[in-house]
């Protein structure tokens, strides 16, 4: 957390493929109870590309909720 330590305002997280971590929504937990600084979340399926299929948005649209339980704001 030495971006809020050296004066960041605000951090911004780019969520790896969800094959590479259980809890997106876990990871910012975690950084919400180190820091009191603004979290930004880039909310993707995958990392291969940007078209999405309904699978890719539901799974979207479960995060974004996820993210709004923890009071991560909509950008």
């Amino acid at each position: 957390m030495l971006a809020a330590r050296f004066g960041a305002d605000c951090l911004e997280t780019i969520m790896p493929p969800r094959k590479e971590i259980n809890s997106p929504s876990g990871l910012v937990q975690q950084i919400q109870e180190r820091v009191q600084i603004d979290i930004k979340v880039m909310i993707r399926p995958h990392s291969c590309h940007f078209f999405c299929d309904k699978e890719n948005i539901a799974t979207m649209l479960q995060d974004t909720a996820k993210f709004r339980h923890l009071s991560v704001p909509d950008s």
